[in-house]
Parts: structure tokens; sequence; C-alpha cells
């Protein structure tokens, strides 16, 4: 701020709104001291940094600035329209990084949800591929069924033993519990390798289950980064609705009733 109230910039705005050279140029100011109407704009400039004074207090950060004029009437013009053009320099500049805020948080979003649809697209595509919804709740009714295989063997097993026990292992009955039980652990190794990784029917369910926990993991991902996306965009949104930089003045410049310059026993 404090720059920008010496700038070319505010000068030039000045003699826009209120004619800053012919406050300076007027035949009543005595012909030393003020600026020659033909000036060209960097004349004007220089003579305008020579009309003020900016002081910025380093701790607090408040700006003291003080301008020279040569009616009352014109220091006061000039105090007022210098403040409200180096405010509304802030809001531009206040509004131009809130924009550019929404504009990455919209970006963000749009790559993040790009990424989302993308590990999605590509996990429902292997389910598909693979004929499995979710090989690991696959991996757990295998096991399942396992275990219920299992009991039915040690249940035939306990019946063989009981015919062993009673000379009766060449019954028929016995021969027909024998191939149950060999059924049984035939049908159960078969689904032991499945797990294992061993083929079963063109599947490899370990396997499955790796490439399904390394996609459901970038789902999963990419989704809490879209998420979290949103809601950096939803914040950017609130941040721009409410003008977060500006000047305060505290100390309004008043009409001046009492002229300080020129000291003419100093000069």
């Amino acid at each position: 701020v404090a720059n920008y109230l010496e700038s070319m910039d505010l000068v030039s705005i000045l003699e826009r709104e209120i004619g800053l050279r012919d406050l300076f140029s007027r035949s009543d100011i005595d012909y030393f001291s003020r600026l020659s109407a033909q000036s060209p704009f960097e004349r004007l400039h220089r003579y305008w940094e020579g009309q003020i004074d900016t002081y910025v207090d380093g701790p607090s950060g408040i700006i003291v600035f003080t301008v020279r004029a040569f009616t009352p009437e014109d220091s006061l013009l000039i105090m007022e329209h210098a403040i409200k053009a180096a405010d509304d320099m802030i809001a531009k500049l206040s509004d131009r990084a809130k924009k550019q805020l929404v504009e990455r948080a919209k970006d963000d979003v749009k790559v993040s949800l790009k990424r989302y649809n993308d590990s999605l697209t590509e996990l429902q595509s292997y389910q598909n591929k693979v004929g499995i919804l979710n090989p690991i709740a696959q991996a757990k009714l295998t096991g399942e069924v396992i275990g219920s295989l299992t009991e039915d063997k040690l249940s035939l097993m306990i019946q063989l033993e009981i015919l062993k026990a009673a000379k009766a292992d060449n019954s028929a009955m016995a021969r027909q519990l024998e191939r149950s039980v060999a059924a049984l652990d035939k049908e159960i190794q078969i689904r032991q390798n499945s797990v294992a990784g061993q083929t079963f029917d063109g599947i490899q369910l370990s396997e499955k289950l790796r490439e399904f926990a390394r996609l459901e993991t970038r789902k999963l991902v990419a989704e809490a980064i879209y998420e979290a996306s949103v809601r950096n965009l939803d914040t950017a949104n609130a941040t721009a609705i409410r003008r977060t930089t500006f000047i305060s003045i505290f100390s309004r410049p008043t009409l001046p009733e009492e002229s300080r310059y020129p000291k003419r026993f100093s000069s």
C-alpha cells in the first residue's frame, strides 16, 4: 500500500478523477512552488513524490500517509481519493487471489474426480474379467466350505473307525465310507489349492486377492483425495464470498484549519 501511494498508477488515477495536475499548477500558487501546467507526466509523478510522505510502522503495520496541497479543500480531496484508490487496489488483489484459489480448487476436484473414476472403472473391469465381485469374500467363503467339508470328513472317519473296531472294515459300508472320505479329501485339496494360488478352473485366487487389494486400495485413496479436494473447494468458495483483506482507516483525514507551510521564519 505504501509503495502504491507513491506509484505512477495512483498519480494516473488521481489525474483522471480529480485533475491532480491542475491542483498543483494553479496561477495563485507561488511561482517557485507550483507545477508547470505543461509538465510531462513523469514530472507530475516526481512532483507528487515531493508532496507526500508515507511511513510504515513495522511492528503494527500501520501506515501514516501525509499529503501537502495549497488549499485545505485540495488536501482533503486528494487524500480521500488516494485512500479510496489504495483500498480498491487491495480489493482487486484480494479478489484475484481468491479467484485463483477457487480455480485451483476446481482444477484439483476435476483431476481427483477423474482419478477416482479411472480407479473405479479399472476395479470394475477387473471384477468383470475374473467373474468375482470380491475375491476377499470369495476366499472367506472358500474357507467356510473347507471347514464344512472337513467336518463331514471327520464324521465319516469316526464312523469308519467304529466299523474297524467292530472288525467290519471289509464290509460294503466301510468301503463306501472310505470312498466318501477320499472324495472329501480331494475336494478339500482342490479348495485349498485354489486359495493357495494353484489353478482351479482357470482362477488363481491368491493372485486375484493381491490384484484386487491393489485396485481396491487405489480406489480408496483416490476417493479420499477427491473428498478432500471437494472440501477444499467448499472452503475456497466460502473464503471468496467474504473479503479477507482490506484497509482499515482508524484516523480519517479531516479538513485542515491551520496552514503548516510555508515555514517563513525557517525559510
